[in-house]
């Protein structure tokens, strides 16, 4: 009886995971034989479900950290243990994602910066932001669930945004008092332009022959959670460093629905807005800095080849053309 392998490429996105197939390489164990419909939506769902997951552990092991400290008066946790899980959180999130087959973006400023400029598929971006935005949701729920009792032991069931007994930022994030407008702006921007640096740095050394697949990956948990580390404890104290549209407004809607009200969207001059929008224009500038420094590769990339960007250009600009010859 004939055999083959049967492989879904489009299902396994990292090229570190994905298993080497020779053309030749027909030969296999495996008979062919049809999918039930059951196992194919499963194939079909697991990469977003698996980012979803993979979001949903670094908001868990981050706003566990800030609700353990907030909530015991800083006797079980500092702005240092909360660094550091948010650090521990990205590494295990992004550890789980791939597990499953996702890119480990986590964060919707990321997958837009990979569509821009790495091939990632853009038809992806829609799937990955909303399963990111749930699983960082889900994340801010369980919290909620957990230190509930301690919450209004605190507070006394008055759940508040500001004051001296607010918990919403247990949640979500908020600038201090004294930050002016446009330095909020830019402290999001340039906290994200530095983590998407540290990315693509990252990134980079995949090809390195220093690990396996697996001790890669390890190795680049690691160090992700290194850098959100270091970000948090050098650029975190002011607008409590969100640099991720996901994980601020999911956990943040979670606020809103579980009582503390609409002042978690207006409080700050309506800064809720920020978190989202900054992000990604400063993912895209460090993209930029860092392809424009640092990156030599894929003659595709709009920054390295500028001719790509040309005649993207040309061809919407021809097909508008078209379009209204036809009208």
């Amino acid at each position: 009886m004939s055999v083959r392998r049967i492989v879904d490429k489009e299902f396994v996105s990292r090229p570190e995971i994905q298993p080497e197939i020779e053309d030749n390489d027909i030969e296999d164990t495996v008979p062919l034989a049809r999918t039930s419909s059951y196992r194919r939506l499963r194939r079909a769902m697991r990469e977003p479900l698996s980012e979803m997951l993979g979001s949903s552990i670094l908001v868990i092991m981050g706003d566990g950290s800030v609700a353990q400290a907030l909530l015991s008066n800083n006797r079980m946790g500092n702005e240092m243990t909360i660094n550091l899980c948010f650090g521990v959180g990205l590494s295990m999130g992004y550890l789980v994602a791939i597990s499953g087959g996702a890119a480990g973006h986590l964060n919707p400023a990321i997958t837009l910066t990979s569509c821009i400029f790495r091939d990632f598929p853009w038809r992806k971006l829609p799937s990955y932001v909303l399963a990111q935005m749930i699983g960082c949701a889900i994340g801010a729920a369980c919290i909620l669930g957990l230190y509930g009792n301690a919450t209004t032991a605190y507070d006394g069931g008055q759940r508040q945004v500001d004051g001296a007994l607010a918990t919403a930022n247990i949640y979500a994030t908020y600038p201090v008092d004294f930050l002016d407008f446009p330095s909020r702006l830019i402290q999001e921007l340039f906290g994200t332009l530095v983590l998407v640096l540290f990315v693509n740095a990252i990134a980079s050394q995949s090809s390195a022959p220093i690990a396996s697949p697996a001790e890669l990956a390890l190795i680049r948990a690691l160090v992700l959670g290194l850098s959100l580390f270091g970000i948090g404890t050098s650029l975190g104290w002011q607008t409590g460093y969100a640099l991720n549209p996901a994980r601020d407004f999911g956990p943040r809607f979670v606020s809103y629905v579980a009582g503390y009200g609409p002042k978690v969207f207006t409080t700050a001059g309506y800064y809720f807005w920020i978190p989202i929008a900054m992000p990604c224009l400063g993912a895209i500038i460090g993209q930029i800095v860092f392809d424009f420094i640092v990156y030599d590769g894929e003659s595709n990339n709009l920054v390295t080849n500028p001719n790509i960007f040309v005649n993207s250009t040309r061809r919407i600009w021809w097909r508008l053309a078209q379009g209204f010859n036809g009208i």
